[in-house]
């Protein structure tokens, strides 16, 4: 990675330490142990290492894990996410909303990181980050941060203005993974009311019954502090979650997240990232 500046440095260090508190209701909700441990994934990918599936769970652990943990533990977000499907249409759908028109992404004059510049790009493939939004991965030997990749896409995000500075960041695996990019720490006063939103997109696998596979943004308030929440479920086609919290120290940091318990094709995207401190809206949050 970049060299970072000290207080830099000390919030990525809070993050991950913070992590197994950041994620452990979501391991709780699935009656597991929690005992979850993180990787963060740079080059050189040597831990975990390079070759994402170099080794895959059985198909029958898999489904046992679905059946009797994950779906149980997860009926509503199951619905939730079934309920805004597309299925018998898979990919991404040519629906025009207010934020896309299909799989272009309009621009966004509000965005404090839009993943676009070429020169903020490092790492290789599926290895790759974006400026001082770090990579990282849950590994505790059902989800495997080695079965990750995280990329520059600069098809589905810019559409048909891809070009060397056009991309989005796709997350993506057809193993069970938790995973995320997360933010620099971002300058804010204590008492400051902030608002983030991030445009997200559910690549569409249209398997039937089976769509596990969700994202999230996550907000850390101060450090220490366990992440305020919000899911996105909406497949295939450019949606926003949104999220206001309260700022409890002189920074927050913010985690993008996709989710995939089951062994799909899951590609998850994640473009334009808005903050509002007290409504203004931030100019830069690349770091």
């Amino acid at each position: 990675m970049r060299a970072l500046t000290s207080r830099r440095t000390r919030s990525i260090i809070v993050v991950f330490l913070t992590l197994i508190l950041v994620l452990l209701p979501f391991s709780t909700a699935l009656a597991r142990e929690p005992n979850f441990t993180f990787k963060e994934i740079r080059p050189l990918r040597n831990d975990p290492p390079p070759i994402p599936h170099s080794s895959v769970l059985d198909p029958g652990v898999i489904e046992g894990f679905v059946q009797n943990e994950i779906r149980p533990a997860s009926l509503a977000a199951a619905t939730a996410a079934n309920g805004q499907g597309t299925a018998g249409e898979p990919g991404v759908l040519d629906t025009i909303t207010d934020v896309a028109n299909g799989l272009y992404l309009y621009p966004d004059g509000n965005a404090c990181n839009d993943f676009n510049l070429e020169d903020g790009w490092q790492g290789t493939v599926w290895t790759s980050y974006f400026a001082g939004w770090g990579t990282f991965a849950a590994d505790d030997g059902y989800f495997q941060a080695k079965n990750v990749t995280f990329d520059r896409e600069q098809v589905i995000g810019p559409g048909n203005d891809f070009g060397p500075d056009s991309a989005s960041m796709k997350i993506a695996s057809n193993q069970p993974y938790d995973a995320g990019v997360m933010s620099p720490a971002i300058s804010v006063s204590p008492g400051d009311t902030v608002m983030v939103r991030a445009h997200y997109l559910i690549y569409n696998h249209d398997t039937e019954g089976r769509n596990w596979d969700y994202a999230s943004m996550g907000i850390i308030t101060a450090e220490g502090a366990t992440a305020h929440y919000v899911n996105g479920y909406v497949r295939g086609q450019w949606a926003v979650m949104e999220e206001e919290v309260i700022a409890e120290d002189d920074n927050i940091i913010i985690m993008l997240q996709g989710h995939s318990p089951d062994a799909l094709n899951s590609n998850i995207y994640f473009d334009n990232v808005e903050v509002y401190i007290n409504g203004t809206a931030l100019a830069n949050c690349k770091g």
